[in-house]
């Protein structure tokens, strides 16, 4: 069953995410607490804000934004749970001063797999999708202000490499710019298949 969530218009821009539970957003919390001791950044993602990119869309009409949903549903009906594993902290870019800092994942064949295969059927209903390789991540922080990430980062384990979650659903969310959260559930997609 798919729950939405007012399907009035939040924003013109939509993306297809994995929430992040609480338990891990408030691991990341902590983390960027701790780096924004040695590094700056001018937008830090807030906890309520975490998650995976799986596709950002940006402008969707309403009748593509339906078949998008019903699309999104049957393969979330055929999917299983499986786990995410947090691996470390790195980011895009320089990798002194990157421009976009994130938590990394473990490789997961089932999450791959799942974008895959949501990507093969969005690209049948007409979504130009991103041609770059997926390197799914958390955004702990963008766009780049002053410090030395490489340098000045203390020693250790920011993310508990040992920190997992089973991924229980995706969800359809829409930007609302200056609200907290920024990002709104517009559309949640649980797995199905036992």
């Amino acid at each position: 069953m798919i729950i939405e969530k007012g399907m009035k218009k939040l924003s013109d821009h939509f993306f297809l995410a994995i929430p992040v539970p609480e338990h891990v957003a408030v691991g990341l919390q902590q983390t960027a607490d701790s780096l924004k001791l040695y590094v700056s950044y001018k937008r830090w993602t807030g906890p309520q804000d975490f998650h995976i990119t799986l596709f950002f869309f940006g402008a969707i009409n309403d009748d593509k934004r339906l078949k998008l949903i019903q699309s999104v549903r049957e393969i979330a009906q055929q999917t299983a749970l499986f786990r995410v594993t947090l691996s470390g902290i790195d980011g895009f870019g320089d990798k002194q001063q990157p421009r976009v800092l994130f938590a990394s994942l473990d490789h997961s064949q089932e999450l791959t797999a799942l974008r895959e295969r949501i990507g093969n059927v969005l690209a049948d209903i007409g979504f130009d999708l991103e041609t770059r390789a997926f390197h799914p991540h958390i955004t702990i922080a963008k766009r780049w202000d002053q410090g030395a990430f490489q340098h000045s980062l203390p020693k250790g384990d920011y993310t508990r490499d040992s920190q997992s979650w089973e991924v229980s659903h995706v969800a359809l969310f829409a930007v609302r710019p200056g609200q907290k959260p920024q990002y709104q559930s517009v559309a949640d997609f649980p797995f199905q298949k036992e």
